[in-house]
C-alpha cells in the first residue's frame, strides 16, 4: 500500500501505523495526532484479498486460557472429527446396516418422487415451503437420525474437489464433483461408491483440523515480521484493530519490544487500543 495515501474507512482489521507530521491518514483515528497507516500484507494470506480474511486479533480476550490450551482444546476435537469419520465408515459398510436400512430407502424413494412431482406445479411462495410435502422431503434424514451419514449415498449428498492439470483449461486449477443422494442404489454400487467417498471424506477432515490454531500462528507470523521490517524506519509501531466507519478515539499503550510480543499476547488483545512496539 502507498504509505501516502488516506486509508479509507471501510478497511476494517489489524492496522500498523507510525506517527507523522502533517494530515492525519488514519481517519479512523480521532485526537490531536497524525498517523500513516499500513494494511498487513495481504499476499501472504494464503491468496486472499486483505478485505476477505478473518483476523484472528484478540480472539481469546474473552476466554481464560491460553494459547497452549487453545491448541490442545482444538486438537481434541479435530481428533473426535477423525475418529467420527472412521465411525460412520464402520457403520456404512456394514451389509447388515445397508439391509436393516432398506426399508427406509424405499419410503425415501417415494418421499422424492412426490416432492418433485410437487415442485413441478407449485409455486415456491410462503405456502410451498409449509406445505407437508416439501417438509418431509426437507426434513426426511433430521427425522431418521440413523441413516444420518455423509457415507450413506442413498440418503446423503457428497461433493468432493479435484486438482487438475488440463493445458486444454489452463485457468482451471479445481474441478468439485456433485453426488445426489440416491435412495434406489444397489449394495454393490452403495459399497463401491464407499470406497471412494470414504478416503476423500477423511482427508479433507484431516486437511481442516488445526485450522483456526494455525491461522492464528499464520497471522502472528506476519505481524510481527512486518512490524521488525517498519521498525527499521520508524522509532515505533502502532498495532491497532480498526472495527468502525466513523472516527473514534483510542486508548494508547506502550506495549512492549517487539521480540518480547508472544502469541499469547497476540491473542489477548482488545480493540480500541493501540499497542506501540519499539525495538
Amino acid at each position: 500500500m502507498d504509505k501516502k495515501l488516506i486509508l479509507p474507512l471501510n478497511i476494517h482489521g489489524p492496522v500498523l501505523i507510525y506517527e507523522i507530521a502533517g494530515d492525519n491518514l488514519v481517519p479512523h483515528i480521532a485526537g490531536n495526532k497524525s498517523f500513516c497507516g499500513e494494511c498487513l500484507n495481504a499476499n501472504e494470506f494464503n491468496g486472499l484479498d486483505y478485505d476477505d480474511f478473518v483476523s484472528c486479533f484478540g480472539c481469546l480476550n474473552n476466554r481464560n486460557i491460553s494459547f497452549k490450551e487453545y491448541e490442545k482444546e482444538c486438537i481434541d476435537k479435530d481428533n473426535e472429527c477423525i475418529n467420527k469419520v472412521k465411525e460412520y465408515y464402520q457403520i456404512a459398510i456394514n451389509k447388515q446396516y445397508f439391509d436393516s436400512t432398506s426399508y427406509i430407502a424405499k419410503e425415501y424413494a417415494d418421499v422424492i418422487e412426490k416432492y418433485e412431482e410437487f415442485s413441478k406445479t407449485a409455486k415456491q411462495n410462503k405456502k410451498f415451503y409449509k406445505n407437508p410435502i416439501y417438509l418431509n422431503y426437507r426434513d426426511f434424514v433430521k427425522n431418521h437420525p440413523q441413516i444420518d451419514n455423509p457415507l450413506d449415498i442413498r440418503f446423503n449428498n457428497f461433493y468432493s474437489e479435484e486438482l487438475i492439470d488440463d493445458p486444454k483449461r489452463p485457468n482451471v486449477k479445481m474441478v468439485s464433483h456433485f453426488y445426489t443422494a440416491n435412495p434406489k442404489v444397489d449394495y454393490d454400487t452403495y459399497k463401491e461408491f464407499i470406497d471412494y467417498s470414504y478416503p476423500l471424506l477423511l482427508k479433507r477432515t484431516k486437511e481442516n483440523t488445526n485450522s483456526s490454531v494455525n491461522e492464528i500462528k499464520n497471522e502472528f507470523k506476519i505481524i510481527v515480521n512486518q512490524i521488525k521490517s517498519m521498525l527499521k524506519e520508524h522509532n515505533k509501531v502502532g498495532l491497532v484493530y480498526l472495527f468502525s466507519d466513523r472516527q473514534m478515539r483510542y486508548l494508547e499503550k506502550d506495549f512492549k519490544k517487539i521480540d518480547d510480543f508472544t502469541i499469547d499476547d497476540f491473542v489477548k488483545l482488545h480493540y480500541r487500543t493501540i499497542y506501540w512496539f519499539i525495538k
